[in-house]
């Protein structure tokens, strides 16, 4: 193994968290014998023993502890910028008007408590919506901005 992968790495990460080979090769949807061969391979690589096993239960060295903590602040930031720049994206994708005519009913119950999320989360939509009980249908208009 030449290089360490970020998989590697989360995989690793679920192991000292889980403290099972079988778990975490149920959450990363491979064999537990593949997730066994990663973490020999990691440990080989890093030339320090990551795990041992004491009353079958399997047990973080204080390497592992260490590295577990730097791994899990720098995933954790990580993360939280791929989250940041996600919500950008997206707030940033969607702009235009959004006209909607809906029953009283309808709006009071389904769309309206929506509302607030919908529009901290796409600040860019211009929202117009219509009550009216006198057309049993209702639609919706939109029109995004190019």
């Amino acid at each position: 193994m030449n290089n360490i992968s970020y998989d590697d790495i989360k995989l690793f990460v679920t192991v000292y968290e889980s403290r099972s080979y079988t778990i975490s090769a149920v959450k990363h949807n491979t064999s537990q014998p593949t997730v066994s061969r990663k973490i020999k391979q990691l440990e080989d690589h890093l030339q320090q023993k990551l795990f041992y096993y004491k009353n079958n239960i399997i047990w973080p060295t204080d390497f592992a502890q260490s590295l577990y903590e730097s791994c899990h602040s720098t995933f954790k930031n990580l993360d939280d910028i791929i989250s940041h720049l996600t919500a950008q994206t997206e707030a940033q994708e969607y702009s235009g008007t959004v006209r909607i005519q809906l029953p009283v009913i309808i709006s009071k119950y389904i769309i309206s408590p929506q509302i607030p999320y919908l529009l901290r989360k796409y600040p860019k939509l211009d929202l117009q919506i219509i009550y009216s009980n006198l057309s049993p249908h209702f639609f919706i208009f939109v029109e995004f901005e190019q």
